[in-house]
């Protein structure tokens, strides 16, 4: 029998910079801008956070028998896997790093897990800043893995700033993970069962995972926490990755993690380099929602807002019977209330179709009144190299509609994954170009 869970009490900051930790002797806010006390004159905390133990709440889980039942789909997969010729990879489980994973301790009942942070406003109005942090099992199947009642949400950090150093946040969380996959945990039901649980991988958006992994940010020169390609600026508040270093490429190693140098953009040691499963640059994944719906979308659509707001609304009033049960928003007059995955149709179906047709149009007129006016200021020559141009990015921005529309598959086989890189490149290159 399990009692309730209980939620432990830590001391904060009260601006929600900083955690105070067990074994902590820190009792000034670290943050430069803040230096606030933690402790009043009667040694009481200014503010407080609550969390859930993680360990605690994965044995509460393994002591029903139905959900030990439920785990056993990593060998499942395995074997559905072995016999699928086609080589398609559908789950986690079908992939290199996971498929030829042992578990830490041998004889012992290994939980793959997944943590998500993300920063949130509760309020439409207001400058508050919280944060979720929850973890998915893995090794349950697809059909079971994101339910909430399978969701283990360890602690919402109260803000009301984003934190300074969320990693003081995590340091519990942190005791716990280093706890199930060295030791494991004993439950003591009807039955003795021994288990473990790993690590395999860190969700956020952009921002959030280089404040995970010490990266210094996508606006640094050594923007990408992926490589060590140099960005070139474009403006103040703009940079790209350039293509045109062939032999220069060289991917973030593990060892780049685990001794890191700020002139390669990495200012520190992230906890989560000390467990077993850290595997490198990739241990910190990216949500398509941010990648296509939150980060790419919204710079694709401003200068055509109005007029592929309207080609939207026409295509509604169509609708095949055989079609998704999706619909467009009004994103010229509702444009607040288009969410990420309204973005991301956007990118599979008007980017390619009604963005591209605006841009040969508008190529067109432009060509054609320069060539009919007495007092063009465009040579023939710059009139073609005009044409060329557009024609290169309307390729560029298909091929990135093409990428986007691969990547919301819910299989990819390797072929489509090299096909995905090759869209991305080229879509890169007439950028560039």
């Amino acid at each position: 029998m399990f009692s309730p869970l209980e939620t432990v009490e830590h001391d904060m900051c009260k601006y929600g910079c900083y955690m105070y930790y067990e074994g902590d002797n820190t009792s000034i806010c670290p943050n430069p801008k803040c230096k606030k006390n933690c402790y009043d004159n009667e040694s009481k905390a200014f503010a407080t956070v609550k969390q859930v133990s993680l360990a605690e709440q994965l044995a509460l889980l393994m002591s029903c028998k139905t959900f030990r039942n439920q785990i056993q789909y990593k060998s499942s997969r395995h074997t559905v896997y072995q016999n699928n010729d086609s080589g398609l990879l559908k789950d986690v489980f079908d992939g290199e790093l996971l498929r030829s994973s042992d578990d830490p301790i041998n004889g012992c009942t290994n939980l793959h897990l997944a943590m998500y942070s993300d920063g949130f406003n509760p309020f439409k109005r207001g400058g508050v800043n919280m944060n979720i942090v929850m973890f998915v099992i893995m090794s349950l199947s697809l059909e079971l893995r994101y339910k909430k009642e399978n969701i283990l949400v360890t602690s919402i950090i109260p803000g009301p700033k984003k934190p300074f150093d969320i990693h003081s946040f995590l340091h519990p969380i942190y005791q716990d993970l280093i706890l199930l996959e060295k030791q494991g945990v004993v439950v003591d039901c009807s039955e003795s069962i021994h288990f473990s649980a790993t690590l395999e991988v860190v969700i956020g958006d952009i921002p959030g995972c280089a404040e995970l992994c010490y990266h210094v940010g996508h606006m640094a020169n050594f923007g990408c926490r992926l490589c060590n390609i140099k960005a070139t600026s474009v403006t103040t508040n703009s940079r790209y990755f350039s293509q045109n270093t062939t032999g220069l490429v060289v991917e973030r190693s593990k060892d780049t993690f685990v001794h890191p140098e700020l002139t390669i953009g990495l200012k520190g040691v992230s906890h989560f380099v000390l467990l077993k499963r850290f595997h490198g640059a990739y241990y910190w994944g990216l949500d398509e929602m941010y990648l296509w719906g939150a980060n790419l979308g919204p710079k694709l659509w401003t200068k055509y807002l109005e007029l592929i707001s309207q080609a939207m609304q026409d295509c509604q009033r169509n609708v095949h019977p055989n079609s998704t049960d999706g619909v467009f928003q009004d994103i010229h007059n509702k444009a607040g209330h288009f969410r990420s995955i309204d973005r991301i149709d956007f990118l599979m179906y008007v980017l390619p179709s009604t963005v591209v047709e605006a841009l040969q149009l508008q190529k067109r007129d432009v060509i054609q009144k320069e060539r009919k006016s007495r007092t063009s200021q465009m040579s023939e020559i710059k009139l073609r190299q005009m044409e060329t141009a557009i024609d290169e990015s309307c390729r560029a921005i298909v091929a990135l509609s093409k990428a986007c529309r691969l990547c919301q598959k819910y299989s990819l086989s390797m072929d489509e994954i090299d096909e995905i890189k090759r869209y991305i490149i080229r879509h890169c290159n007439g950028v560039i170009e």
